[in-house]
């Protein structure tokens, strides 16, 4: 038939992994400019070239509503959430240090389904880890470029901050873990065998064991 290649490839391969990507960051001014740092995080994760996975798709949501919604309904198998004050955590660590108070991490979030299997969460959050070490070391190196541009040193107690800036915290879901089907199981190819009636049972029958053999 017209589809035997097309069920073969989805038995070769893993499953599309479908996880969204929600931006809640809202920004902040970043060595005299306004940056919005979550969404460059997120053309990165959904770029080509992307350090994830190819057998991920990365949906936007609108927000960590949309997220949950999916993962309720068992459309997606994971969302990864970049918070409100992402671009502010990593702006503080950009300049001078205010009030003395030694810089937090950023951090980029990984919403689990229960309803997912342990071997492929496993294997989201190791994807999920890579993602992060990634983006956690360009934006060092970004960071540590601004400071020099700016003749300002490292402030105390913050080298190990800077050196990585951004952290990844992951968390369950508060979704059933029967949620909706995560994915159909893949159906075999068929090949099809046609005998002749005219034959004649006794023709036919022995054709048809071997054609079954042959399958």
């Amino acid at each position: 038939p017209a589809d035997y290649s097309e069920r073969i490839s989805t038995l070769a391969g893993p499953p599309t992994i479908s996880i969204a990507v929600v931006n809640e960051d809202e920004g902040a001014e970043m060595n005299g400019q306004q940056m919005k740092l979550g969404e460059e995080v997120v053309r990165r994760i959904t770029a080509p070239d992307s350090p994830a996975p190819p057998f991920v798709e990365w949906i936007r949501a609108d927000g960590r509503g949309a997220a949950l919604e999916g993962l309720e309904e068992g459309d997606l198998y994971a969302a990864i959430v970049l918070p409100k004050d992402y671009s502010k955590r990593l702006a503080s660590m950009s300049g001078p240090p205010i009030g003395g108070q030694p810089p937090e991490p950023a951090e980029i979030g990984l919403l689990t389904s229960p309803a997912v299997r342990p071997s492929t969460t496993a294997l989201i959050e190791n994807a999920f880890s890579g993602i992060v070490g990634g983006v956690s070391k360009a934006t060092s190196e970004r960071i540590l470029g601004g400071l020099s541009e700016q003749g300002v040193p490292v402030p105390p107690g913050a080298g190990a901050v800077i050196s990585d800036p951004v952290e990844g915290r992951v968390s369950e879901a508060d979704v059933s873990a029967e949620a909706g089907p995560l994915p159909r199981a893949p159906e075999p190819a068929e090949i099809e065998v046609l005998t002749n009636p005219s034959a004649g049972q006794a023709v036919a029958l022995p054709a048809q064991n071997i054609s079954m053999g042959i399958v």
